[in-house]
């Protein structure tokens, strides 16, 4: 009998099995915000990987494309066959702020649409809006019977097609050239631009389902941050606080103080020195008089750029004393 070694035996491994570790226990969850133009502004959450050394979390949000029903962003079912993007434009916290990246159809409304016994008419347009988005419109619309056609079929000529694609292209031109990519949005919602077509057309050939069924960005303007907060109206908050203030003159020291959130508020630094004096700001902000947390928490906000909190503790100390003299202004007329 031969003695060797037996195969079937294995030796025992060194150290053993490596645990996997879960990828998830390196990522963190993003609120995404949707533009003001639409009715409901949390549309989800997303993920992505913690900050790691020279990369940062808010790099890998930054233009990421999210797809979302319409019906999710009006809360209303009858939108539900429009798919809107947004893409990821900054990202302030936790809140990753959107903008509109174009809009489509879902494939089954558009197989419904087409049927036997009627023309099908398509365009597109290349159109510049006024703030320099280059968009590309394509739309969608069916022939239907005349009243009173006793006839089957409606088929349109070709030379009724051309005039019809000449009319459909010339409305688009002319309602998205002369606003800008958010009153784009606005007429998108409603199908205004649809609408407007059929009555432009009814003299050529009636025309029934007319859609703008798809919008692409070609090109976008350079980034602007305080255009972003604008859309998603950040500076709400600032005509609260004149509210608060009770001041209406437009020179006062409100205008002032929103300018200066305008160029400071959003150059936002990461680093923990700026966010423990931005802390301590807002701490300072309770030992002012009752009513003012909500400016000077702001003015606080702003002084998260290192070279800016002389100038925010100035604007501090500037809305305080306004205030006391117009609070010393009412008590005088009151006696």
């Amino acid at each position: 009998m031969a003695v060797g070694k037996n195969k079937r035996i294995s030796k025992a491994k060194k150290g053993g099995k490596k645990k996997a570790a879960d990828p998830f226990t390196k990522k963190d969850w993003y609120d995404i915000k949707a533009p003001s133009v639409f009715q409901v502004k949390n549309v989800g959450k997303t993920l992505v990987t913690r900050t790691q050394g020279t990369k940062t979390a808010s790099d890998g949000l930054k233009h990421r494309v999210f797809e979302v029903s319409l019906a999710d962003l009006q809360g209303d079912e009858d939108h539900a066959f429009k798919k809107i993007r947004l893409r990821a434009e900054d990202v302030q916290g936790k809140n990753v702020l959107t903008n509109f990246w174009g809009m489509s159809f879902t494939t089954d409304k558009l197989r419904s649409l087409v049927r036997k016994w009627q023309t099908l008419i398509e365009a597109h347009a290349d159109v510049k809006t006024t703030d320099n988005y280059t968009l590309r419109m394509f739309c969608i619309g069916f022939t239907k019977r005349r009243s009173n056609q006793v006839k089957r079929t409606c088929y349109a000529q070709s030379s009724q097609v051309k005039q019809i694609r000449r009319k459909m292209t010339e409305i688009m031109v002319n309602q998205t050239t002369s606003c800008d990519l958010k009153e784009v949005v606005r007429k998108l919602i409603p199908e205004m631009i649809g609408k407007e077509i059929e009555k432009a057309t009814s003299s050529i050939y009636p025309l029934q389902n007319v859609f703008i069924r798809k919008v692409k960005i070609l090109k976008a303007p350079k980034f602007d941050l305080g255009k972003l907060m604008e859309l998603h109206s950040i500076f709400l908050h600032v005509r609260k606080v004149r509210r608060m203030a009770g001041v209406r003159d437009a020179k006062s020291i409100l205008v002032r103080l929103e300018w200066f959130l305008n160029w400071v508020t959003f150059f936002v630094a990461r680093s923990a020195p700026h966010i423990l004096i931005t802390a301590k700001l807002i701490k300072d902000a309770h030992k002012f008089e009752k009513g003012m947390e909500l400016p000077l928490a702001l003015c606080g906000m702003a002084g998260m750029n290192l070279l800016n909190i002389g100038l925010g503790i100035d604007l501090l100390k500037a809305f305080k004393r306004e205030r006391k003299s117009q609070l010393g202004n009412l008590h005088h007329h009151r006696e």
